[in-house]
């Protein structure tokens, strides 16, 4: 099947960042969406938690996950309030219409845009896969198994920060907001997130400003969604006109590859490490602890 990336306005999907255009790309048919074998079913893996024989204890794979049960749903682990971004050159808005549902059926659709987008974008070790809807209901020790990962350590989230302390006439290559990639098993730093953000912008040859001057708060729920275009737990990279930072932990995983969300909610992406930060200029900091 022959897909255009302007086309995703007539699938009824969100018009993300300011990606560039490209001629029609060939995509192999995606899978139907079904739970993974190995993961069985959502209720009988709910159901198993309450069910372990009288006397017997169920043991998990405890690497990292001592954050797991916290980790359910795709927040970072501070406290944040949502803010509403001020436009400047440094924010591009990727929709301001409200989101569609997206239904089952839909996912596929989402799936063969978003491979093109990646595609489009030289990212050649995308790799997409449907989950269940009770996903984010399970231990990371579940996902990490439905997902095939090699641990924990390689569930990830993508997450919007906001300097809102940054002037509405602020100079251009100042950075309103970050996209900022960590994992489920780390909690995010914003003091060291803020040294990231003043590297970055020191790159750009821009004076140094005062620590007083940053403030970086989680965008989140219908803020955060106008602005990428992708609901809550859905938040992807792809195609985005926002810097990324990436955690230095995930640059340093063994197997050179994460998870993270793929554009739905039920819908996840692998990425290699060396690729992100080559073809998406993501920056490596160490941004959690």
């Amino acid at each position: 099947m022959t897909i255009f990336l302007n086309s995703l306005v007539e699938l009824g999907l969100p018009v993300v960042g300011a990606a560039k255009q490209s001629s029609a790309i060939t995509l192999q048919k995606a899978p139907a969406r079904q739970a993974s074998t190995a993961a069985s079913s959502c209720s009988n893996s709910l159901a198993s938690k309450d069910q372990s024989a009288p006397g017997t204890t169920a043991t998990t794979n405890t690497t990292n996950t001592t954050n797991a049960k916290a980790a359910a749903t795709d927040t970072t682990n501070i406290t944040a309030t949502a803010a509403t971004p001020t436009p400047n050159a440094t924010t591009t808005a990727a929709s301001s219409a409200p989101l569609q549902e997206l239904s089952d059926d839909s996912i596929q659709a989402v799936e063969k845009a978003m491979a093109a987008k990646a595609q489009d974008l030289g990212l050649t070790s995308a790799q997409f896969k449907a989950v269940d809807p009770c996903y984010y209901d399970q231990e990371l020790e579940w996902r990490r198994d439905v997902l095939g990962a090699n641990s924990v350590d390689e569930l990830c989230k993508s997450v919007i920060m906001e300097n809102t302390k940054l002037a509405p006439d602020a100079e251009p290559g100042r950075l309103r907001c970050v996209l900022v990639v960590v994992q489920y098993v780390a909690k995010l730093n914003k003091e060291r997130l803020i040294k990231a953000v003043q590297a970055i912008e020191a790159s750009r040859n821009l004076p140094a400003l005062g620590k007083k001057q940053y403030n970086m708060r989680l965008l989140e729920g219908e803020t955060c969604a106008k602005m990428t275009g992708f609901e809550h737990n859905a938040v992807t990279p792809l195609g985005l006109d926002i810097p990324i930072v990436l955690s230095d932990k995930i640059a340093e995983l063994p197997s050179g590859h994460f998870w993270l969300g793929g554009g739905h909610v039920d819908l996840k992406l692998r990425l290699d490490v060396k690729e992100v930060t080559e073809k998406l200029n993501a920056v490596v900091a160490d941004v959690t602890g």
